[in-house]
């Protein structure tokens, strides 16, 4: 009846009668069914019984006796109705308290009484110690419990009331007894039933009985008395929790605490047998014990639902159902012995003394999902972390295996030897090992991402839009980042030192031709006076433009040939698609599809083409021809007129020379005003990139501020200010890229200052004014890098993601940074705690906090935690275990050079033992847990 995995949810049905109780309709349907049951309706009821396929528990009731539920222990002894877990006994009972129902009416009720037992106390002595123990009343007179008094006070009431002869004398007994409250209690205060029975009040008068009436006084008297109500109305649900009108604290001094509402089917004829009205089943959390029901009274609101479905709702698939460890010899001293886990889908709790296996079984696990070995393993004789139970065994190279199983249907079982590379990767894990909380809060990029986590599933529930609106801003970030960082590979794919250098050769080189071609001119001058006479004609100059007309004149006829042939050719593109065009027309008339397709025109412009075609040949042949004739009259001239053609052609080449130079040149300025976009674009996304970071803070201020207006308890005390800081790797990256011989510390964190300076403003103007100082400052810096060091590399450092969006931390309004060790462990186990779905790891979360401080500030952060995900820790606090209510209780044990594991429920008594004695408090921690209800 134990549960290896702890307490889970199960329908229970704690009211079903059965043909013993003296109201009752079972009955046969015909003669069929009475000649099946031999006439026997409890043959039926059996049969019937049996068919229930979904209760774990049923309680089994009847009025002032427990007749039934001896008939039913009887029969599931000969191998019957064994389809329930467990069967419990209740006994029903009519109080003799009258109540006055409403204030107007003065109707009077009386109210009904569930004593549910253990199913350890004996039958017998239920009957003798108990029932034969009480007086009950009828019309004035006390008789002792018993059947045959019962009898004999139902045959004196028929015979004064004849009308009622139609029931039997056992019948009408039990129909006008009453019992006083007190009567029951003082018959259960014996040794042997202590903690062993429940009283459960029938509400089915409860709601009609009005503060302000008469039966004020006995609705207040016998809730404080009693230990919970048999009820499905979510309204009186919520008031016995004491989450209706009333204040929690009127509530407590009015009825001193809360109660568990309980419900069943009330069955009294075969229709309603386990079968609730509207499916509101009795869901209770616990193993299908006594001691799990009472669990109820310890957690009245989340032990126990009345629903349809189960409570559990949405497990994710990524949780643990179990872990397996075989071949676990790892040493002569130390061995694993094989074990099975199941693992519970909520709060597992690991304990054990000092080396009995704790670490062990999380390491391993976590073993699975990340790598917890020391690597290489050959230079690790010694453990690096001594709190790591794989590091501590690595170099013994066992064979041992662990193997991990999900809840998830389509999640296929992972297992690994110890040392194996080999991980789980298809979902997120959070391992916090002993030890490790000082190592986890200084990482701030880790902790940033799992409290932006939690933050923007918190509000993208409430308001989407606005996370939609903070992503958005992210990615614009980036695309900045994107932007500039392309802006860098393009300045360096121009090469900017060499076109700086080809710009300056050219500049030389025309300066060089200018002198040359102005040297030229002179020696013509001086040509052109000394022969005067003999070049008045001018023929060679003549002949040069001549020359230099024809061959222009032939390049413009050449062009349009070349464009003539082209059109040409598209035309006989036109022409083979009017041809197909006509194809398709001939082979539709085929299919009887008369349709036609109107064909390009092209008229007669083949044969003008053609026409044009010749004549730009005959007119460039012409042009040829003269050219040859001006070039046999320039070799025909005087060696004067040679020699003055040929300073005129030097002169031309010269001039060539400076224009084909001139143009270099403007294709050189042209790259060089792209670099000077490229650079001013690059800083003007730089100056957007902070700006988009500065709206991203601001943004993540005001989801900071919707989610605190609705965060989950588990952080209350915790608060968040969103800032953006500057990466360390700047400062590091250009101390290593500068000559520190020139340049220093402060020169760089002058430079970074006006970064942060910009950080700090709110005017946009302002912000890009700061951040062109940081810009112009590090180009100044540049000036001083180290002769290896590439400009590209220098300018891709400081054109780069220096930015990060960050929390700061408050405790109890102090910043993280102020914070005891002790305190920092809490922030952060409440910022992993408050994640959902991801199963959560922690070894000894209570390390350097003292047990006061435990039970206030992180007991409630795993019982509020545990409802969503999968928590698995190794303690040594006994209200992480006790009063967190964990689900799973998994206990380590080291005999004989063997570890070995057990586990099940705070319910079971063999798990509660081992928790009181291994655990300091342990004891004291049980009874909190009852005292928080008020519980004895």
């Amino acid at each position: 009846m134990n549960s290896r995995r702890g307490s889970e949810w199960r329908k229970w049905d704690l009211h079903v009668h059965t043909p013993a109780s003296f109201e009752h309709q079972y009955q046969f349907n015909g003669d069929e069914e009475v000649q099946k049951y031999d006439s026997d309706q409890w043959n039926k009821y059996l049969s019937e019984l049996e068919n229930v396929s979904d209760i774990s528990v049923l309680g089994i009731t009847d009025y002032f006796s427990i007749d039934g539920y001896k008939r039913i222990l009887k029969e599931r002894e000969q191998g019957r109705v064994k389809n329930f877990d467990t069967v419990l006994p209740n006994i029903e009972f009519r109080l003799s308290d009258i109540v006055t129902s409403r204030k107007d009416s003065g109707d009077t009720k009386r109210v009904n009484l569930h004593v549910i037992f253990s199913q350890d106390i004996h039958p017998d002595e239920i009957e003798r110690k108990f029932l034969n123990g009480i007086k009950f009343d009828a019309r004035g007179t006390q008789y002792s419990l018993s059947r045959e008094n019962l009898q004999y006070a139902g045959k004196d009431y028929i015979d004064s009331n004849q009308e009622e002869n139609h029931l039997s004398n056992y019948e009408a007994g039990c129909k006008i007894a009453t019992v006083n409250f007190n009567e029951i209690t003082d018959a259960l205060d014996k040794p042997e039933f202590k903690g062993e029975f429940m009283l459960i009040l029938a509400t089915g008068v409860w709601g009609d009985i009005e503060w302000t009436s008469q039966g004020h006084g006995a609705k207040e008297r016998l809730f404080r008395k009693t230990d919970a109500l048999f009820s499905a109305n979510s309204n009186q649900i919520d008031w016995a929790l004491g989450k209706a009108d009333e204040s929690k604290e009127a509530f407590n001094r009015a009825f001193g605490d809360v109660k568990p509402c309980l419900h069943g089917s009330d069955a009294h004829r075969y229709e309603r047998l386990c079968r609730p009205d509207d499916d509101k089943y009795c869901w209770i959390k616990a193993d299908p014990t006594f001691e799990g029901l009472k669990q109820t009274m310890y957690e009245p609101e989340r032990r126990v639902k009345i629903q349809s479905d189960k409570p559990d709702g949405f497990t994710p698939i990524h949780s643990l159902s179990g872990v397996s460890i075989s071949n676990g010899n790892i040493s002569d001293n130390l061995e694993i012995a094989d074990n099975d886990i199941p693992l519970n889908n909520n709060l597992v709790t690991v304990i054990g003394g000092k080396g009995a296996g704790k670490t062990a079984l999380l390491d391993l696990i976590s073993n699975c999902f990340e790598d917890r070995c020391a690597r290489p393993i050959e230079d690790y004789d010694e453990p690096d972390d001594q709190n790591s139970f794989v590091q501590r065994i690595q170099s013994k190279r066992p064979s041992i295996q662990t193997k991990i199983e999900f809840n998830g249907n389509d999640v296929e079982d992972f297992s690994k030897e110890l040392t194996e590379e080999r991980f789980f990767e298809s979902a997120e894990f959070v391992y916090l090992p002993q030890g490790q909380i000082e190592e986890y809060c200084r990482n701030e990029e880790r902790l940033h991402k799992h409290i932006l986590q939690v933050i923007k599933r918190n509000v993208n529930q409430s308001n989407p839009e606005m996370i939609n609106r903070f992503d958005q801003l992210h990615k614009e970030a980036e695309e900045h980042a994107d932007e500039f960082r392309s802006k860098t590979s393009k300045i360096y794919e121009l090469d900017p030192d060499k076109i700086t250098g080809n710009k300056e050769e050219l500049q030389k080189e025309i300066s060089r031709a200018e002198g040359r071609l102005k040297s030229k001119k002179a020696e013509i001058n001086s040509f052109e006076q000394r022969h005067s006479d003999e070049l008045k004609n001018n023929s060679a100059t003549r002949l040069k433009e001549q020359k230099k007309e024809l061959e222009s004149g032939i390049e413009q006829i050449t062009n349009t040939i070349s464009d003539v042939q082209g059109s040409a050719e598209e035309l006989s593109r036109v022409q083979k698609l009017n041809s197909r065009l006509e194809d398709i027309e001939s082979q539709l008339s085929d299919f009887g599809i008369g349709r036609s397709i109107e064909r390009i025109p092209i008229g007669n412009i083949p044969q003008t083409l053609d026409t044009i075609s010749e004549e730009l040949d005959e007119n460039l042949s012409s042009k040829k021809d003269e050219k040859a004739k001006v070039e046999k009259r320039i070799t025909e001239l005087t060696d004067l007129e040679q020699d003055y053609s040929k300073l005129l052609d030097e002169l031309e080449n010269i001039n060539n020379e400076i224009s084909e130079l001139e143009s270099e040149l403007s294709a050189v300025n042209d790259r060089l005003d792209r670099l000077e976009e490229f650079r001013k674009y690059r800083r003007t996304s730089f100056i957007e990139y902070l700006q988009k970071y500065i709206e991203i803070r601001n943004q993540y201020q005001t989801v900071i501020d919707q989610f605190s207006s609705t965060q989950t308890s588990i952080l209350e005390e915790i608060s968040f200010e969103p800032s953006v800081n500057i990466s360390d790797d700047l400062k590091q990256q250009l101390s290593r890229l500068l000559d520190g011989r020139s340049i220093n510390d402060s020169d760089i964190d002058a430079a970074i200052e006006h970064l942060q300076n910009a950080l700090e403003r709110e005017v946009p103007q302002q912000q890009a004014e700061d951040v062109e100082k940081f810009l112009n400052s590090v180009e100044e810096l540049q000036k001083d890098k180290l002769s290896r060091v590439q400009d590209i590399d220098f300018e891709s450092a400081v054109y780069d993601t220096h930015l990060d969006l960050v929390e700061e931390i408050y405790f109890r309004s102090s910043p993280m940074q102020s914070l005891s060790l002790g305190q920092k462990g809490t922030v952060l186990l409440k910022i992993l705690l408050a994640e959902e779905e991801t199963p959560l790891i922690i070894d000894q979360p209570e390390e350097n906090l003292d047990n006061q401080f435990i039970y206030e500030t992180l007991v409630g952060a795993f019982r509020d935690a545990k409802l969503k995900r999968q928590v698995i820790i190794a303690t040594h606090n006994a209200n992480l275990v006790v009063n967190t209510d964990a689900e799973q209780v998994v206990v380590a044990d080291y005999d004989d050079n063997t570890i070995n594991f057990e586990s099940g429920g705070l319910e079971n008594s063999e798990i509660r033992e081992k928790v009181t004695t291994i655990l300091e408090g342990g004891t004291e921690a049980f009874q909190r847990r009852e005292q928080r209800y008020g519980l004895e």
